[in-house]
């Protein structure tokens, strides 16, 4: 009966301990995107109105997604098209309706994004491509205005990036 008692304490422990490593990774991937979807200007014309591809793999890639530890990066525009997709830094071509349907729970941390007016990232664990990932969602603001100010994301475009929550997730 004490080995039985003892067993229950350790797996409880271990489930808080999960837990709170999983609220300080989501905690610290909203700032990694908060600090990150906040560009000048002309940025978010490349980002959103005149897509330039060069310029998004330049500052969205490969180097990017490492530093960071991203399984993907995306950019919706204001109508939810895929502006930029890649997972592991490299890009993909992808129908985001498939990704919406097969990402339960993705559409509320869009619309959350977008209405939050402080800049602030929405995050939540959930299954993403396949992948239990904690993903993450910013609206893009205008980086030289204050916040709260002229910071308005009036293209409604949003930068989504994921971090897998499998063993080697968790290992790193």
């Amino acid at each position: 009966v004490a080995a039985l008692a003892e067993d229950r304490a350790i797996r409880a422990a271990s489930g808080r301990l999960a837990a709170a490593f999983i609220q300080v990774r989501e905690r610290t991937l909203q700032r990694v995107l908060r600090d990150h979807a906040r560009w000048n200007e002309e940025a978010i014309q490349h980002l959103s109105a005149r897509v330039e591809d060069r310029w998004i793999d330049d500052n969205l890639g490969p180097d990017f997604a490492a530093t960071h530890d991203l399984a993907y990066v995306m950019v919706l525009d204001g109508s939810n098209r895929v502006v930029y997709l890649a997972r592991d830094g490299v890009r993909l071509k992808s129908d985001l309706d498939a990704i919406m349907r097969s990402s339960k729970g993705i559409q509320p941390l869009i619309a959350a994004a977008r209405a939050a007016s402080d800049g602030n990232a929405a995050a939540s664990p959930l299954a993403f491509q396949g992948d239990s990932v904690h993903l993450a969602v910013a609206a893009l603001l205008d980086g030289g205005a204050p916040v709260g100010g002229d910071d308005v994301n009036e293209s409604k475009a949003v930068l989504l990036v994921t971090r897998k929550l499998d063993g080697e997730g968790m290992r790193k």
